[in-house]
C-alpha cells in the first residue's frame, strides 16, 4: 500500500508540473505573442473574456470605460480578441461602409425569447441584408416629418406630466424631495405607448411601474449588458434547448409585459379595421403605419414585425429617453449660471403664459440647444460598445492595422471625452463649447457623437428620442423651479445597456403672476 502510494504521487505531481507548464506557457502566448499584443490594457483582460463580464459587473456604477481609456490610451485591448477605441476618427472605420464590418455575437443576447422561441428585433439581426430591407422598408415611419405629425400626442403627456407634478408638490410640500428620474421614465414610457399604440400604459397617472413593466425591462436590458460580454452564459442559461422546450411547453415564461401590451393593442386595432375598413386609411400613430408597411410588403414588414414595434420601442425608445432627460436637467440646473442664462433665453423666446414649448420653439434657441447638445455629450444614454467583427483580412480603424475576427467598437462615454476633439475639459459640462466652436469645429464635435449609435444602425427612433428632450426640457424649465438635492456632490450612477442617473430634486410651478 505504502508503495504503491509512493509510486502515484510522483505521477501526479508530474502531472500537475505538466499542466502548470501548459498554462503559463499558454497565458505567455495569450498576453505577448498574440497578434494584439502591440495594444495594451489588463493582463487579465487578454486572457480571457470573462474578465470583461466581472468588470461589467464591477464597474456597474463608474462611467463605462472612461478611466480604462485615460490610463492605457485610445485604444485598449479588453479581451483575447477585442479591442475598445475612443477616438472619433475609428467610428467611420467601424460602423461606416468602407470596412462592412458584421454585428458581433453580444447582439444575439439581445434577441428576445418568446414562448420558447428566439425572435429577432432591428436592433438584435446581425444579418446585414435581413437588417438593411427591414429598415429601408420602415424607415418613412420614423422620418422627422412624419414624427412632427404626432407633437400634438406629446403636447397631452406633457400636460399630465405638470398636473402630476403639481398633484405630487401639494401632496409633499416644497420641502419634500421627489425622484425626477423615475418620473422621467413614466413619462418616456406613456409618450411612446401614444405614438406607438394611441394610448398610454398609465404610469404617470398611476404614478407607478404599471404591472413591473420598467423593472423587468431592466432586469432585462442590465442582463443583455453584463451577459453580453461573455455570450456563451447566454446559451448556457436563457437560451440552452432545455430552457427554450420549457418555455414552448409553457412550463417557463421568459418574456416582458410589454408583449402582452403590443399583442393587446394590435388585436384591438385589426379588430377597430375589420369593422370600420376606412379606417385603414387613417394613420393616427406608428401601429397604423406598421400595418399599412404589412399590408402594402408582407413579405419584409411581417406579422412579428409589426408585434416587434412595441417591444421594440419600450426597451430602447423609453429607456434611452428617460435618461436623456435625467441627464439634461441634471447638469443644466446643476451649474446656477448655466440655468439662469438657459431660463433667461426661455423667457425672452417664449410667451410666459405658454405650457407646451414647440419643437421648432425649442431648436430656434441657440444656447438651449448648446445645453441639449452637451448633456447627449457628457452623458450619452447607452452604457456599451457598440462591437463589430472585423473582416478575415483586417481592418485599418483609426490607422492601427487590426488583424481579421477581432471583435472592435466604441464606446459613447469614452468617445464623447476625447480631448483632442472636445477640448481639455471634456470632463465638464459646458455648452459653451457649441456656441465659441467655429463652423468646422462643430462639424468635427458633431461627427464625434454617437449617442444614437452610427453608420446604418443608427438609432432608428432617435427623432422621437430628439423631439421629447427639447419639447419637455424647454418646458419644465419654463413653467417650474427645479432644485437638486446635494447639486455639489456627482449623482450616483447605475451603468446597464443604459447609464441611469439617480438624484432627487424639488419642483415648485413658477407664478406667473
Amino acid at each position: 500500500m505504502y508503495l504503491s502510494l509512493f509510486m502515484v504521487l510522483p505521477a501526479s505531481t508530474a502531472c500537475l508540473a505538466v499542466s502548470f507548464v501548459i498554462l503559463v506557457a499558454w497565458v505567455l502566448h495569450q498576453r505577448y505573442q498574440s497578434q494584439l499584443n502591440q495594444f495594451p490594457g489588463p493582463i487579465l483582460a487578454s486572457l480571457s473574456n470573462i474578465w470583461r463580464f466581472g468588470y461589467s459587473l464591477y464597474n456597474r456604477y463608474g462611467t463605462p470605460l472612461a478611466a480604462l481609456h485615460r490610463r492605457y490610451g485610445p485604444v485598449v485591448r479588453l479581451g483575447p480578441r477585442m479591442l475598445s477605441f475612443s477616438t472619433p476618427e475609428a467610428i467611420q472605420d467601424i460602423y461606416g461602409p468602407k470596412n462592412k464590418l458584421n454585428k458581433s455575437e453580444f447582439y444575439s443576447v439581445i434577441s428576445p425569447v418568446h414562448a420558447g422561441v428566439i425572435s429577432q428585433t432591428l436592433f438584435s439581426n446581425r444579418d446585414k441584408d435581413s437588417h438593411a430591407s427591414h429598415r429601408r422598408a420602415v424607415n418613412s415611419a420614423f422620418s422627422m416629418s412624419s414624427v412632427l405629425r404626432y407633437e400634438p400626442y406629446l403636447d397631452e403627456t406633457i400636460g399630465l406630466f405638470f398636473n402630476k407634478l403639481d398633484e405630487i408638490s401639494g401632496k409633499t410640500g416644497k420641502k419634500e424631495w421627489i425622484d425626477l428620474p423615475c418620473l422621467f421614465q413614466y413619462y418616456a414610457f406613456d409618450t411612446i405607448g401614444m405614438l406607438a399604440y394611441g394610448k398610454r400604459y398609465g404610469f404617470i397617472e398611476q404614478n407607478s411601474d404599471i404591472n413591473g413593466i420598467i423593472k423587468s425591462t431592466r432586469m432585462i436590458l442590465d442582463y443583455t449588458s453584463y451577459v453580453g460580454n461573455y455570450p456563451l452564459l447566454d446559451k448556457a442559461t436563457i437560451k440552452n434547448p432545455l430552457m427554450l422546450w420549457l418555455g414552448r411547453m409553457g412550463l417557463v415564461e421568459m418574456t416582458t409585459p410589454l408583449i402582452p401590451f403590443a399583442i393587446n393593442s394590435q388585436a384591438g386595432r385589426l379588430a377597430e379595421m375589420r369593422e370600420n375598413p376606412e379606417r385603414k386609411d387613417t394613420n393616427r400613430d406608428i401601429l397604423d403605419s406598421y400595418l399599412a408597411l404589412h399590408r402594402a410588403k408582407p413579405d419584409i414588414v411581417t406579422n412579428d414585425m409589426v408585434l416587434e414595434l412595441g417591444v421594440m420601442l419600450g426597451f430602447a425608445g423609453s429607456e434611452s429617453t428617460g435618461v436623456a432627460l435625467s441627464a439634461f436637467l441634471y447638469h443644466v440646473t446643476r451649474h446656477p449660471n448655466i440655468y439662469r442664462r438657459v431660463c433667461n433665453e426661455l423667457a425672452s423666446h417664449v410667451d410666459a403664459n405658454t405650457s407646451h414649448v414647440s419643437y421648432t420653439k425649442a431648436q430656434s434657441m441657440p444656447y438651449f440647444d448648446a445645453c441639449v447638445k452637451e448633456a447627449f455629450r457628457i452623458h450619452p444614454p447607452s452604457g456599451f460598445v457598440m462591437e463589430r467583427v472585423t473582416p478575415p483580412q483586417g481592418a485599418e480603424i483609426a490607422g492601427y492595422k487590426v488583424p481579421g475576427n477581432v471583435i472592435v467598437g466604441c464606446n459613447p462615454h469614452a468617445v464623447h471625452r476625447d480631448k483632442s476633439t472636445f477640448g481639455e475639459d471634456a470632463d465638464v459640462y459646458r455648452p459653451e463649447r457649441w456656441l465659441e466652436a467655429s463652423d468646422m469645429q462643430a462639424r468635427e464635435m458633431w461627427k464625434g457623437m454617437i449617442h444614437f449609435g452610427s453608420g446604418s444602425h443608427t438609432c432608428l427612433g432617435r427623432h422621437i428620442s430628439v423631439m421629447e428632450v427639447y419639447k419637455l426640457g424647454a418646458s419644465l424649465l419654463h413653467n417650474f423651479k427645479i432644485t437638486l438635492d446635494q447639486p455639489e456632490k456627482d449623482c450616483k450612477i447605475t451603468v446597464g445597456q443604459f447609464v441611469r442617473l439617480n438624484y432627487r430634486a424639488r419642483v415648485e410651478r413658477l407664478s406667473r403672476e
